[in-house]
This record gives structure tokens, C-alpha cells and sequence, in this order.
């Protein structure tokens, strides 16, 4: 991740760093049987339309 950071533009990487919160909720989901509530998905879901949104204005 630290070579990514160097080679590509931060704000490409960062908005696929981000992409550890679908996962992190799968897998609690699947092993750990945690189940999130709405506030959680709501907060994960503004941190990935920020991402989007980065990536949309630096295409511009």
C-alpha cells in the first residue's frame, strides 16, 4: 500500500483504501454474525460516495 501511495495519485488510492469497509462488513457479518444498524450503514455509506465523488472530480 505504502508503493501505491507513490506511485499513483492519493486520492485514487485512498477512495480504494476505503473499499476495507465492505469487506470488514461481510466477513463480521459471516463469521461473527455481527449485524451493523442503520447508523453504521449510514456512515459507511457517506465515507463511500465521498470516495466516488473524489474520483469523479479528479477525472474532470
Amino acid at each position: 500500500m505504502a508503493r501505491a501511495y507513490q506511485i499513483a495519485p492519493s486520492a485514487l488510492i485512498g477512495t480504494f483504501d476505503y473499499a476495507y469497509l465492505i469487506f470488514a462488513s461481510l466477513w463480521g457479518y459471516l463469521l461473527f454474525s455481527e449485524v451493523h444498524d442503520a447508523t453504521t450503514w449510514f456512515g459507511m455509506g457517506m465515507i463511500l460516495i465521498a470516495g466516488v465523488m473524489v474520483l469523479r472530480q479528479q477525472r474532470i
